[in-house]
């Protein structure tokens, strides 16, 4: 079996290594919802959508985090002092 040495390879490749799995391509090249990541080293993978260019930052992993690991101070930070702050 020959080797895959294209650059779809080396990037299913470090998807595989961080997440655990790769994202699957369809036929009309529309990518498909990932299946649940096993393994890896902690990284999840993020939709291209709720990636911010400007802040360069995923919003929704963002948001995650931030209700996950900090609730109670974002509760208190909005009952004190409302956006925009």
């Amino acid at each position: 079996m020959p080797s895959q040495t294209t650059e779809a390879a080396l990037e299913a490749c470090i998807e595989r290594a961080l997440t655990g799995g790769v994202t699957v391509a369809a036929k009309e090249a529309v990518l498909q919802e990932p299946t649940p990541d096993y393994g890896g080293n902690g990284w999840k993978r993020g939709k291209p959508g709720d990636f911010n260019a400007e802040f360069a930052v995923d919003e929704a992993m963002l948001w995650q985090f931030l209700e996950g690991t900090q609730a109670l101070r974002w509760v208190n930070r909005l009952l004190y002092c409302p956006l925009p702050c």
